[in-house]
């Protein structure tokens, strides 16, 4: 419960001994600032008025729309009655980008010399259509692991953000006058053509992204896979099954595989323009690459491994989908390079690996019966491959 003599760490300074909650080892206040946010958040989500169309579609995986209002935290911009709110302003700037020249004109406006010219649309953002999305685990975790893994051995550390968990959204468009259902059909269309490429942030790394990418795809395969589970930094330790291990096992390879032809500054100048990065002063770069990772209901399990008298979170995937994206709008010979790039390192990843925890090692279970659940020692490595109709992509290793 909320201490009534304290104020709630949402609108304490982000300084030591207060709101800081961004750091892994304080799990107990991250902890805390999600149980103050739900306790006093409204029972019924917002509603939007008559006159606004609204559409409602479900993100695969997690979703952040960066509030920036905090220093060193990323959390939720937070709308009317403390419910989690994607902006206008934001859905606008989405739907402007997958307009053409004359749509953009008339859907958002234009400046003509001294003076503007509005759009006949008005983006009023989104707000989640009920209250489960706070029943998920909202504290999820930033790791990065390249300087560690594959660069020079320095030290990582893991912080964290405040993100929603597969959230069914409702947008709100309206207009200043009044349209045939054909024409509304064009701007939902355009719309989806926008949220196809992801919103929010971490866009590339499997946020904010939907089931469908019609115009965005390069290339999409099944896969299947066990391991071990990663688990969530909260007072629980909740394990999840987490997407951007995808893009970080590709990035990775990308890393290797340009380093064994280039010098190390060029091979990292092409994997941060291909999946994006930071560089110096210039800041972040967008890459031309992304994933989005889906799995119908049922076809992932979560588990454990049993050892001794320890346990190890575990996932089992069936069979999900796995899509590979052109972030950037490239001509269509540069996008076939890329799809053919990014072939040729997915194959390679399932060739000596795996994703996500111990992706190194073969799930030692397979070989070894000293390794199964209920012996003495714990799980290790993982088994990855793709479905049968997806065979076509594995290297013949075992021919000349």
């Amino acid at each position: 419960m909320v201490n009534s003599n304290e104020v709630p760490l949402m609108f304490q300074a982000q300084i030591k001994g207060r709101g800081q909650i961004q750091y892994a080892q304080e799990r107990e206040q991250s902890g805390r600032w999600v149980n103050e946010w739900g306790e006093a958040v409204a029972v019924k989500p917002p509603r939007f008025g008559a006159h606004i169309q609204t559409r409602e579609y479900q993100i695969s995986w997690r979703f952040v729309s960066n509030s920036g209002q905090d220093d060193d935290i990323i959390r939720p911009v937070i709308g009317a009655n403390g419910f989690p709110y994607y902006p206008g302003a934001s859905m606008k700037g989405a739907f402007l980008r997958s307009c053409t020249k004359e749509q953009a004109m008339r859907y958002c406006g234009a400046q003509k010399g001294n003076e503007t010219q509005p759009g006949i649309l008005r983006f009023h953002g989104a707000y989640p259509s009920d209250r489960r999305w706070y029943q998920a685990p909202l504290i999820d975790i930033v790791h990065p692991q390249q300087e560690w893994q594959v660069r020079h051995n320095t030290n990582h550390s893991a912080f964290l953000q405040i993100s929603l968990h597969q959230p069914t959204l409702v947008f709100g468009i309206s207009s200043g006058i009044q349209l045939d259902d054909d024409e509304w059909a064009t701007i939902w269309s355009i719309w989806e053509r926008a949220i196809g490429k992801g919103i929010g942030s971490r866009v590339s790394a499997g946020y904010g992204q939907t089931i469908n990418h019609p115009e965005t795809q390069l290339i999409s395969v099944e896969l299947k896979g066990k391991g071990l589970a990663s688990k969530l930094i909260d007072v629980p330790s909740t394990p999840e099954f987490r997407p951007n291990m995808f893009k970080a096992a590709l990035r990775g390879h990308t890393l290797r595989l340009f380093s064994a032809v280039t010098d190390d500054k060029t091979a990292e100048e092409l994997t941060k323009e291909s999946w994006g990065g930071f560089v110096g002063a210039k800041g972040a770069i967008v890459g031309d690459l992304g994933i989005a990772f889906y799995a119908q209901e049922g076809e992932l399990v979560m588990g454990e491994f049993r050892y001794n008298r320890a346990t190890m979170p575990t996932y089992h995937l069936k069979k999900g989908t796995l899509n590979i994206l052109g972030m950037k709008n490239h001509s269509t010979e540069y996008r076939n390079q890329l799809r053919s790039l990014v072939t040729k390192i997915l194959r390679f990843t399932l060739l000596i690996g795996g994703f996500g925890k111990s992706w190194r090692r073969v799930d030692h279970r397979i070989f070894f019966p000293e390794y199964l659940e209920g012996r003495n020692k714990p799980m290790i490595g993982c088994h990855w491959e793709f479905t049968e109709q997806f065979s076509k992509y594995y290297f013949p290793v075992n021919q000349r």
